[in-house]
């Protein structure tokens, strides 16, 4: 159900016939959806993953369109604060994320709470508050439209700054493109908006940004498994495949980009 000072509002309970029989068979434990609610112009579930050892997963998936309403803007992004909480305020999440429509895309906390920590251990309420920062959308939507000739030209003044006096502390401090947070680029690289001539174009700016954060080697390798999981394998030329391979570190320790190469080419 929702009501005026939330999303949604959700009332579980795990002594249900058909989620407790669930989890008395299954090894890993129960996943639980919510009914779908509009918010942001979209519609979401919430999604719930129940471990055995009773630690739950929350999860926010965009599932399409909103119910029974069309969405005149133009805009394809919802750029998303969103606020997941239980209901006695013991618990809260907040995080910030640009949807890309029609994506399906599943953003959330991992081990949100234990539900042994719980006053009540299978009965429960969760809020939802989900409000949407128009002009980040709107923003969103100008970079995925113009990603391919903005990269270009921020990498031609990256070249052209290798042969001048610095002026900042990076060749790539100005660049917006490249210094948008990981979570905007993947949503960006996920969306079915985003106009690039092919996929090596992708996997180009995927280099570009490795080497970026490659002073924070830890940081750059958790940022490139985060936007290597947007790529078409497939799609891929093998020899910009090995260049990337060969030219930059975070992308040679990313587990998914090698694990994903090794499915491709197996």
């Amino acid at each position: 159900m929702t009501d005026e000072n939330s999303t949604l509002k959700w009332d579980i309970n795990l002594l249900e016939k058909e989620i407790k029989e669930k989890m008395d068979v299954s090894e890993e434990g129960v996943t639980i959806m919510s009914v779908a609610f509009n918010a942001c112009r979209r519609s979401f579930h919430l999604k719930l993953d129940v471990r055995k050892d009773r630690q739950m997963s929350v999860y926010i998936v965009e599932r399409g369109a909103p119910i029974d309403k069309h969405d005149q803007c133009p805009i394809k992004f919802s750029s998303t604060i969103v606020e997941i909480e239980l209901s006695d305020h013991s618990k809260k999440s907040t995080f910030f994320y640009p949807f890309a429509h029609g994506s399906n895309q599943i953003v959330g906390h991992s081990d949100f709470v234990s539900l042994d920590q719980l006053r009540d251990r299978d009965k429960f309420s969760l809020r939802v508050r989900m409000r949407e920062h128009i002009m980040h959308s709107a923003l969103m939507q100008h970079y995925a439209s113009t990603f391919q000739q903005m990269l270009k030209e921020e990498v031609v003044s990256i070249e052209t700054s290798k042969f001048q006096a610095p002026k900042y502390n990076s060749a790539y401090e100005k660049h917006g493109l490249l210094k948008l947070p990981v979570n905007c680029l993947q949503s960006m690289l996920q969306s079915n908006y985003l106009k690039v001539e092919d996929e090596n174009t992708v996997l180009s700016f995927i280099v570009h940004y490795s080497r970026l954060n490659s002073a924070e080697i830890d940081k750059a390798v958790q940022g490139v498994n985060q936007l290597a999981k947007s790529l078409r394998y497939n799609f891929l030329s093998f020899y910009n495949v090995m260049s990337a391979l060969r030219k930059c570190e975070p992308i040679q320790l990313s587990e998914v980009f090698v694990d994903s190469l090794k499915l491709e080419y197996k």
